[in-house]
């Protein structure tokens, strides 16, 4: 996406990123599929103003998981994604979390 891109605040006032310029972001795939895990990546050329000013490139990785996710597992692609998912339901736990590596 080229022109500018805005993360926003949630109502408990949570972080605040504007970018300008070239701006890609990944949403990989979660295990299990919710809203509580939240996996972004994003690529910038350009500038962006968070918690300081940034100019030139930029990669960032946030990945956020429930307290109650006792394992986080992140994997390299989608294969390797495919893979663990067939091992996961073996294991059968609750407390256990995957995704793909955003970048």
């Amino acid at each position: 996406m080229s022109g500018c891109a805005s993360t926003t605040v949630d109502e408990k006032g949570r972080v605040v990123v504007h970018h300008f310029g070239y701006v890609k972001i990944i949403k990989p795939p979660v295990y299990p599929n919710n809203n509580e895990i939240n996996v972004t990546g994003a690529k910038l050329i350009g500038f962006s103003v968070g918690s300081g000013l940034t100019i030139g490139y930029k990669a960032e990785e946030v990945i956020r998981v429930p307290l109650d996710c006792k394992v986080l597992i992140v994997v390299k692609d989608a294969d390797q994604f495919k893979h663990l998912l067939n091992e996961i339901t073996k294991i059968q736990g609750d407390d256990i979390c995957a995704t793909v590596s955003p970048e």
